[in-house]
């Protein structure tokens, strides 16, 4: 549709859209988003709305449409630099303009939409998939569902070191997946529920660990989320690293003052580091670090695979790499240029 006046039309917004893109260095649709997730967090919106849907985002790129949100192309237009009001009131011209001509010619309109009818035919399913159901927007329920799942982690962990004899822990993982996801304190809650349903494993010797686990939520919380300890993999195994330092030095005092300096998991160890000429509480603490370092970063690694998929859904401030390697398994195609006024595959 055009508007006489302007001569402008919902597909000359979006050639100007494809062209800021490839001005800007094309980047990708997640990058796009998590700009300006970044803008509207700035200006006050909450973290649960600010982040719209990749596929939505995609699909602002598309010929063909008949309409188009103007908040949006506003948004996108100034994450690649462009100007968000001029887009905005070009975007708001055209869609007026449409809809003054539908009522002018087929009577009054039903309420606008700006996604295509349900059940329309995608010219490239492919390329454009269908958005998905967005578990952040049911809120609290989902917030709830990742916290159980999280304590399911840690609990399958507690039964899987029982059930081989492991020489490490992974009562972690859970932790570290909902501090990273939804915020240190949700961790918290984790380590907390770990330990209370926990001692039905190991009975009440496992309650004073919790001080391990809440010192784990703290630093991958705050580490990734405040202080960007999540934009690259060499950070974020860096943080793992000093999650197990960190737990280390809060596990020896329980260990030395409560169970005699083990617990089962690290009697040998200790007593081969005695024999090499270790004092006690030293190679206490020496043992429970070499374990605790294996065991973090086995955790981290299935942290990230879920931090991952979570960043689809939820906004993780400070976790690049979560955000990029999220957004592989279902990137589209690059947009590098136009060929008549379509995109192509660059």
């Amino acid at each position: 549709m055009t508007n006489d006046a302007t001569g402008d039309s919902v597909d000359r917004i979006v050639q100007d859209l494809q062209r800021l893109r490839a001005d800007a260095g094309a980047p990708s649709y997640a990058e796009i988003v998590r700009r300006i997730a970044a803008t509207r967090q700035a200006e006050g919106v909450p973290d649960l709305l600010a982040r719209p849907a990749r596929t939505t985002v995609y699909d602002a790129f598309r010929q063909g449409r008949s309409r188009l949100d103007p908040d949006l192309v506003g948004d996108i237009a100034q994450a690649l630099g462009g100007d968000r009001q001029g887009f905005r009131r070009r975007s708001l011209r055209v869609r007026l303009a449409s809809e003054v001509t539908t009522v002018t010619l087929e009577g009054p309109a039903g309420p606008a939409t700006d996604e295509p009818p349900s059940g329309a035919g995608d010219p490239d399913p492919v390329r454009a998939p269908g958005p998905e159901p967005r578990p952040t927007q049911q809120g609290t329920a989902y917030r709830v569902v990742i916290v159980l799942s999280c304590l399911a982690f840690n609990l399958l962990g507690y039964v899987a070191v029982d059930a081989f004899d492991l020489a490490i822990y992974l009562d972690m993982t859970g932790t570290g997946i909902a501090a990273i996801g939804l915020g240190p304190w949700h961790g918290v809650l984790v380590a907390v529920l770990t330990h209370l349903v926990g001692m039905s494993v190991h009975g009440v010797m496992s309650v004073p660990f919790v001080l391990v686990n809440i010192a784990g939520a703290l630093i991958w919380g705050y580490g990734v989320r405040r202080f960007r300890q999540g934009r690259s993999l060499p950070r974020f195994f860096g943080l793992t690293l000093l999650v197990a330092a960190a737990s280390s030095a809060v596990a020896t005092p329980i260990l030395l003052l409560l169970f005699g300096g083990g617990t089962g998991h690290s009697a040998s160890l200790v007593e081969g580091l005695i024999d090499l000429g270790e004092p006690f509480g030293l190679a206490v603490l020496h043992a429970n670090l070499m374990m605790s370092v294996a065991d973090k970063l086995i955790s981290g690694f299935v942290i990230l695979t879920a931090a991952a998929w979570l960043s689809r859904y939820v906004p993780i401030p400070g976790g690049r790499v979560f955000v990029v390697l999220g957004s592989l398994s279902r990137q589209p195609p690059s947009l590098t240029s136009t060929t008549n006024g379509g995109p192509t595959q660059g």
